[in-house]
């Protein structure tokens, strides 16, 4: 990365959900760990990787919430993990419903070997912004993808991610994973004296990106 800094975007975005169904997320504050870089202002074509494996008690639920973001300009590259169970054939049904989902069936081979085979079609496509990652029983509210675009449009970032809470399946939230207050922008310094402690150990309010709770820069 060049001179760019870390940045917290203050907007509150209370009720955007993105995460575990068991881990889910809610999003109280957006950061943005950035790289300022050129941009033409338009708006940013996102690839999501979404690696499928025995989902059948999430899968749906994580299918319905992607395809109804308010923020339309993705596609989806859905990677069956050899599933035994009928998530190759749901993600299959979900295809023909909606074009922008694109899905590929493959023998087991992990959950890291999937990521990395949904980067690599993304790579084969071309022509996208942004990469983020969604586990199949992630659940995302409505507006989680227009919250980060909002911020993508602000900063130009080379990574835009979100807080999240840990909840139960029945809904009972166990953590809270907020971002501290912050100004903006932080600078490459102030990250370091503000979240680096000076024996290196991380600062117990250091932002926690998760893979799953954020967009990347496609280079």
């Amino acid at each position: 990365m060049g001179s760019g800094g870390f940045v917290f975007c203050v907007s509150h975005v209370s009720g955007a959900v993105a995460g575990k169904r068991r881990q889910a997320s809610r999003i109280v504050l957006l950061g943005v760990l950035m790289d300022m870089f050129s941009g033409d202002g338009a708006m940013p074509k996102i690839a999501l990787v979404l690696p499928v494996y025995r989902a059948m008690p999430y899968l749906q639920e994580c299918l319905d919430s992607i395809l109804a973001q308010t923020y339309g300009n993705f596609t989806v590259f859905a990677i069956d993990d050899g599933s035994p169970d009928a998530s190759g054939k749901v993600l299959d049904e979900y295809a023909v419903f909606d074009s922008r989902i694109r899905v590929t069936h493959q023998a087991n081979a992990g959950i890291g070997r999937s990521r990395n085979a949904g980067l690599a079609l993304v790579e084969e496509s071309g022509g996208f912004d942004y990469v983020g990652f969604i586990d199949n029983d992630d659940v995302i509210a409505p507006e989680y993808l227009e919250r980060f675009v909002h911020a993508i449009r602000q900063w130009r970032p080379n990574v835009v991610f979100c807080c999240f809470q840990r909840f139960t399946k029945s809904g009972r939230v166990k953590t809270d994973q907020p971002l501290p207050v912050a100004r903006n922008p932080y600078s490459r310094q102030d990250l370091a004296d503000r979240y680096v402690q000076k024996n290196g150990w991380m600062h117990p309010y250091m932002p926690r990106i998760e893979i799953w709770a954020a967009l990347y820069a496609v280079e």
